[in-house]
């Protein structure tokens, strides 16, 4: 059982569920962040209704200085770290590269990969003194399909992928596992307008938090969920 957790991109959507879960499964210490403070003291209030001991911050994970501070701010309160779902990330220009500025694409290179990588290092650094952990990073089926239009998420999302793939070869023999989770479309405020035929964060949640617990002899690596509306692979 994990009993130390940190969950990024906490304060609505997916985030928000898998906090809400994991403290209904019995983690006993969660530490999330969002940039949402409001949205985030929120889910605060309903994981201490729980009994679970929360730590959380409320800032941008593009700004890496803050995401390392955020780390040792947990270690510090918590002394560990042995689950990590590195859950933020947002496709903020839709665009082919022609109209994505360079800042644009730095940005979603900084939130959707350079800090997750970030916190994935850290992390790792931990649950080797420990010879266990596990980490989930929550990546998107961008990374098995290409649309023109979501260029600067794509790069930065399959950036990402890559230092999943590489990275969990690296650290098998440390007992730390690396599950690449590859959501489709999902109904949350990622998107402008509601999508009800869409994934139900709920729904994606639980079957990720179902997946965390498995056989000793087993090592799930891939997890692709896809709502049955989608088409655009």
């Amino acid at each position: 059982m994990y009993k130390n957790a940190i969950i990024t991109g906490a304060s609505d959507g997916l985030g928000k569920e898998l906090a809400i879960q994991l403290a209904k499964k019995g983690i006993k210490n969660i530490a999330i962040c969002g940039r949402n403070a409001i949205k985030l003291q929120a889910v605060v209030d309903i994981l201490k209704s729980h009994q679970t001991n929360v730590y959380f911050e409320s800032f941008d994970l593009s700004d890496t200085q803050r995401t390392q501070l955020f780390f040792n701010n947990v270690i510090q309160t918590f002394q560990t770290v042995d689950l990590l779902i590195n859950n933020a990330g947002s496709n903020t220009k839709k665009s082919t590269l022609v109209d994505l500025s360079i800042d644009e694409l730095n940005y979603m290179m900084q939130l959707n990969c350079i800090s997750p990588a970030l916190l994935m290092r850290e992390s790792i650094k931990e649950m080797t003194k420990h010879k266990y952990g596990l980490i989930i990073n929550i990546l998107s089926t961008v990374c098995k399909h290409d649309i023109p239009e979501f260029c600067g998420y794509t790069a930065s999302k399959k950036a990402f992928e890559a230092i999943n793939h590489t990275t969990r070869k690296a650290v098998k023999n440390d007992n730390i596992s690396i599950l690449a989770v590859y959501p489709g479309g999902m109904n949350t405020n990622f998107r402008d307008e509601q999508r009800p035929t869409y994934l139900n964060p709920h729904d994606v949640a639980n079957i990720i938090i179902k997946n965390i617990d498995t056989p000793e002899n087993c090592l799930m690596q891939e997890l692709l969920i896809r709502p049955i509306s989608e088409n655009n692979y």
